[in-house]
């Protein structure tokens, strides 16, 4: 062996070639065996990447194809790469050039996805069992010489561990690293290159605080050997302390940005509830003048939450402007701009939050980037509570958006000044059911942008069936009907479940998720209402679950010609997607109509959706599936994983008993689906 490092990586399939020599002569649609070799002077970084790739040894055989992967250092491009290759006796050489370590990773992962893998989870992902050679070398030649660049300076995730999902597993409890470090991995597979969590209140115990810190600081290393830098969430102000968030209010609770290497420091001021313009200001100025003093070096950001409420509007500098829009007169501290669950910048929010869009958001976004001031978009691609995983629902339409958003920000980046102040980070909260498609896709097009979705969701599932372009399509034909009726008719708030948090803040008028006519409340409407909800609601979703019968008719077809897992969760996902539908119109027809048939026939579909969920739970991505489906402790409000209610479907059960109560059909108390 040479000087250089030699890792080698993966698999040999033996492919059923009549020979050699039909191989390299015939570039058809054959599929072979391959192996690869991935070469670099940097031993470490190779060790690290290969570590979460394949721990399966690569062996030649006469009828396969060698792929002969060389990493070379370039240092004039930040986090950019650039290949050529050469195809000559069975080898496929590629030749990267690339800024270390970031650069690199990516150059690498780039041919591996050309090569079919696709890096849907940090769990599992899909390796190819064969090479399509026609597929690589027409992948190869299309780019060969490009030099692969940042669209955005800053993307990766924020992981909501505030909330009970595989995070808080990873990376909050317990001392074991390796779940953690497969999501480092994966934040650089799809071209992040920055991680945050939100810290917890529990680490104020000092034992608790040393087990902490010691795993911590485990993660932080392996994540800056890795290129990626590392943030920390906290917050300020007890009396916006809804959850179990760590707050920042001392010298002593600074410990953990002085003990620690992170980058950042990210402050948020919780929600529906504000202080005065003037507390604000010199309480975050004072944080930033205690934060300078402990780590000069850190960067300090600050969460612009949404919250259209009158107590969040305030007058300042004679200004009326929300709340969180404060933060633009402290210096120094860069912007998380925040929107909330499946809506972008651009549509209706269908009254999240109480906002008819988030324009105000989008403003202060685009007045920061045509200004050159470093900003940051802070978009979901779940919300959790009540709203969608937790339904469950299979919402691709969270792609649709996240591309609007980029599209948005892209045609606003004049200059790469401008691309480099600018980032894009996903508010993550729970990757099964299909979620991981958003944050696995908008990172990727936050990197290199794309000018169109449906492309981008065809190229992901090309590798994992014949049949990828018909599943692409009822995919993107599912984000349509639901663009149009979840945000264009506005049925998100029906479509969506509701739990005591929901209804209590609804009876209260404090309005998270869109807010709804309860299930109950339908003798309490008068005859004008009445007509306009049998219009615009009962009328929209009887024409919603029709769309939704439509796609689902196809998805019985395909269930029959796949047989890929990462297929079958989507088809599962198309089809609670359907049941919830006909099961949402069935009841709320039945409570307005007063029609004790269409809720005998809403309750087959819970029946016909409990098999569903018991196949879906039943091959989850998260290895320890027991913490995401049950009750257990923690750390958090929410003594379960996120998928509990879920599991049950609980949130389906809760309306359908209110609407039993009303038949005097059932005695069964109304769940609460928060426990």
């Amino acid at each position: 062996m040479n000087r250089m490092a030699l890792i080698v990586l993966l698999l040999t399939i033996f492919a059923g070639c009549n020979s050699r020599t039909t191989l390299l002569n015939d570039l058809s649609d054959r599929v072979v065996g391959y192996g690869i070799e991935i070469r670099s002077e940097n031993q470490q970084l190779i060790s690290d990447m290969l570590g979460y790739i394949s721990s399966l040894e690569s062996k030649r055989g006469n009828d396969n194809i060698q792929i002969i992967i060389n990493l070379k250092n370039r240092d004039d491009c930040k986090e950019c790469f650039s290949y050529s290759y050469e195809y000559k006796n069975s080898e496929i050489t590629i030749d990267i050039s690339a800024d270390y370590p970031l650069g690199a990773q990516y150059g690498v992962y780039e041919i591996l996805e050309y090569i079919g893998y696709r890096f849907f989870t940090p769990y599992q992902y899909f390796i190819p069992e064969n090479l399509h050679i026609r597929n690589l070398l027409n992948s190869l030649e299309q780019n060969r010489g490009v030099l692969f660049k940042p669209d955005m300076g800053q993307r990766g995730l924020h992981l909501h561990t505030l909330h009970p999902i595989e995070a808080l597993y990873d990376f909050w409890i317990g001392t074991e690293l390796e779940e953690a470090y497969k999501i480092i991995d994966w934040i650089i597979k799809i071209r992040g290159n920055y991680i945050q969590w939100v810290a917890l209140n529990d680490i104020r115990k000092e034992d608790r605080y040393l087990e902490w810190r010691l795993k911590t600081e485990k993660i932080i290393e392996l994540a800056h050997r890795r290129g990626i830098k590392v943030g920390i969430n906290c917050l300020v102000f007890a009396n916006s302390s809804l959850q179990n968030g760590y707050l920042i209010e001392d010298e002593d609770s600074l410990r953990i940005i002085r003990d620690l290497n992170f980058d950042v420091l990210n402050l948020s001021f919780g929600e529906f509830v504000g202080n005065e313009p003037d507390v604000f200001i010199r309480k975050i100025e004072d944080i930033k003048s205690r934060v300078r003093t402990v780590r000069g070096d850190i960067d300090i950001t600050a969460t612009i939450h949404v919250g259209n409420y009158p107590n969040l509007w305030v007058e300042y500098n004679n200004e009326t402007l929300l709340y969180y829009f404060l933060v633009k007169y402290i210096e120094d501290i860069v912007p998380y701009v925040h929107t909330v669950m499946y809506f972008n910048l651009i549509e209706s929010s269908v009254g999240a939050y109480n906002h008819r869009s988030f324009k105000e958001h989008k403003e202060f976004l685009l007045d920061y980037i045509h200004k050159g001031k470093k900003v940051v978009y802070f978009p979901e691609s779940a919300y959790w509570i009540a709203f969608d995983n937790s339904v469950p629902l299979f919402l691709p339409l969270y792609i649709r958006s996240r591309f609007l958003d980029l599209e948005l920000m892209n045609s606003e980046l004049k200059n790469d000044t401008a691309r480099q102040n600018t980032g894009h980070i996903v508010f993550t909260s729970g990757w099964e059911w299909g979620y991981y498609m958003t944050d696995y896709l908008s990172t990727k097009m936050a990197y290199k942008f794309t000018d169109k979705w449906q492309s981008e969701i065809e190229y992901m599932l090309m590798p994992l069936s014949e049949k990828y372009k018909e599943v692409s399509a009822i995919i993107n034909q599912l984000i349509e009907v639901q663009a149009e009726y979840l945000i264009n008719r506005r049925l998100a708030a029906y479509y969506a479940g509701v739990d005591a948090y929901v209804e209590l803040g609804h009876k209260a008028g404090i309005i998270g998720q869109p807010d709804r006519v309860m299930v109950d409340e339908m003798d309490d409407l008068s005859d004008e209402k009445r007509g306009n909800f049998e219009n615009s609601i009962i009328s929209n979703l009887r024409e919603f679950s029709e769309k939704m019968r439509e796609i689902n008719d196809k998805v019985g077809i395909l269930r029959k010609l796949v047989t890929d897992k990462f297929l079958y969760e989507m088809l599962d996902g198309i089809e609670i997607d359907y049941l919830r539908s006909e099961f949402v119109y069935l009841l709320y027809a039945s409570a307005f109509y007063k029609d004790k048939s269409l809720l005998g026939e809403a309750n087959l579909y819970i029946d016909r959706a409990r098999e569903i969920v018991k196949r879906r739970h039943g091959s989850l991505h998260y290895p320890d599936k027991e913490l995401i489906l049950n009750s257990n402790e923690n750390p958090t409000i929410y003594k379960f994983g996120y998928l509990k209610q879920a599991d049950t479907l609980c949130l389906w059960v809760r309306d359908w008993i209110k609407v039993s109560t009303k038949f005097g059909e059932d005695n069964q108390p109304v769940p609460s689906c928060i426990e």
